[in-house]
């Protein structure tokens, strides 16, 4: 089952890697942004978007199979994690973010403020 929401968030990429823009800077993020909600050891997958020149965590909603959080990460990950495909498990906070163009139905993008992250299993 984790085979076919891997491949899913992966395939996701390469719809949405065109429809966010280039923020200012690598590591900034919207302080002024309220916090939409809180997140805690949650499961995601580590991905690059070359346009934005960012790393993101896509986490699927447990109970679905279409609904997937995109946390554009704040900062910078380590360098540990800087593994694109590999699943990682976090917490952190969601801030709200508004891309470029309109994400496909299912997929909300937000800022993502980690306070804990590690890669699942230890991979």
């Amino acid at each position: 089952m984790k085979t076919p929401i891997l491949t899913c968030l992966l395939s996701i990429l390469l719809f949405t890697s065109s429809s966010c823009e280039k923020e200012d800077s690598p590591t900034s993020c919207a302080t002024q942004s309220p916090v939409v909600r809180q997140v805690k050891d949650a499961e995601g997958v580590i991905v690059f978007n070359s346009e934005m020149d960012r790393y993101l965590i896509y986490s699927s909603q447990p109970g679905t199979i279409d609904v997937v959080a995109i946390g554009v990460v704040c900062g910078d990950l380590p360098e540990g994690l800087k593994q694109v495909g590999k699943e990682v498990v976090f917490s952190g906070i969601y801030k709200n973010y508004t891309p470029a163009s309109m994400p496909p139905v299912g997929h909300t993008w937000y800022y993502l403020e980690l306070s804990k992250a590690e890669l699942k299993g230890g991979n």
